[in-house]
């Protein structure tokens, strides 16, 4: 038989409760992800260099203009190319083009001037010096964010190639319980 308290709860969430859905910016996503709650687990795949950094930048860069905390580990890219892969996200100036100077017009650096004015007024955290699951657990109990994003799971040191898939399984579990404790939610690719 069911606790009397958690059909209490259910039936209270159900008549004064309003999740509010998830607003990445991608309105199919959105739509698919319309349930998804605090505490949740959401997997990114794709092939290498297919764009799984960019998409999750871009949905990352959504929620923080909604005033969404965000927390972003980069296991394989510094702070710095992240931040500079954001300004051109924000700015709408090519990367190739911030890269390569010849091609930088006066435009470009007004458009990069406000970009980074609009990152600095944001909610969000970059760490690039986290290696493994207990120092994520510590740095998400630190900043207490909203959303996090795990970005390359695969490049934490794992035991060796033959205990690697069991490692991360157990990573993919344990930061599942994190996302619960901490009330957020985790994007990992």
């Amino acid at each position: 038989m069911l606790d009397k308290e958690i059909l209490d709860k259910v039936n209270n969430y159900i008549k004064n409760s309003y999740p509010s859905m998830l607003k990445t910016g991608y309105d199919n996503l959105d739509s698919m992800l319309s349930n998804i709650d605090k505490g949740s687990l959401i997997t990114v795949g794709g092939r290498p260099a297919m764009g799984t950094t960019t998409f999750m930048l871009g949905v990352m860069c959504n929620l923080l203009k909604q005033n969404k905390k965000c927390l972003y580990f980069s296991l394989d890219n510094s702070k710095e190319q992240i931040v500079l892969r954001l300004i051109s996200l924000i700015s709408e100036v090519d990367t190739y083009i911030l890269r390569h100077r010849e091609y930088l017009e006066q435009n470009h650096f007004d458009k990069m001037d406000s970009a980074i004015k609009e990152l600095s007024e944001l909610p969000l955290y970059i760490t690039d010096d986290c290696f493994n699951i207990q120092e994520i657990k510590e740095k998400i109990e630190e900043k207490k964010p909203d959303y996090v994003f795990i970005n390359h799971l695969q490049f934490l040191p794992f035991l060796n190639k033959k205990q690697r898939n069991d490692a991360i399984s157990e990573a993919i579990i344990e930061l599942k319980r994190i996302a619960k404790d901490n009330g957020c939610i985790i994007f990992i690719s």
